[in-house]
């Protein structure tokens, strides 16, 4: 029996993600950062960077502080934001924080949008379109 005969073919357009499995891939990882944030208030993450150097590109690393996604109301609740890029996330309209009653509330609501956004449950909100306004022209002289 040949050899290629035991091989399995398929087309290699088959390996791109999907952008909405993109999206939901960047928010849950986002989410494990705030997860981890609960337990490590100084997290911080390395980002590569490409500079030059004496007309040479050498690759540098550089540390960037996780920010918080949560914020604590004067009578001491929990406003939990969700982001998508740096804009964020509306559930219905003119409503973006999650209000939670203790901080303690906090890891558990995480874990639960974590499972919600691996099942598929906020891929219209992630999916939502911003109407983007075109720059005005300037007239010609």
């Amino acid at each position: 029996m040949s050899f290629l005969k035991t091989l399995t073919f398929s087309t290699a357009n088959d390996l791109a993600p999907l952008p909405i499995e993109k999206k939901r891939h960047q928010l849950m990882a986002a989410l494990k950062d705030q997860l981890a944030l609960l337990e490590q208030p100084d997290l911080t993450r390395s980002r590569k960077k490409w500079i030059e150097i004496d007309g040479q590109r050498v690759l540098t690393h550089k540390t960037v502080p996780v920010r918080r996604w949560w914020k604590e109301t004067l009578d001491g609740k929990i406003m939990l934001f969700l982001r998508a890029g740096v804009k964020r996330i509306e559930f219905e309209k003119g409503k973006s924080a999650i209000v939670l009653a203790t901080i303690d509330d906090l890891s558990k609501t995480i874990k639960g949008l974590m499972d919600a956004t691996s099942n598929g449950e906020l891929d219209h909100l992630l999916d939502a379109k911003v109407p983007q306004s075109l720059p005005a022209r300037k007239k010609a002289a």
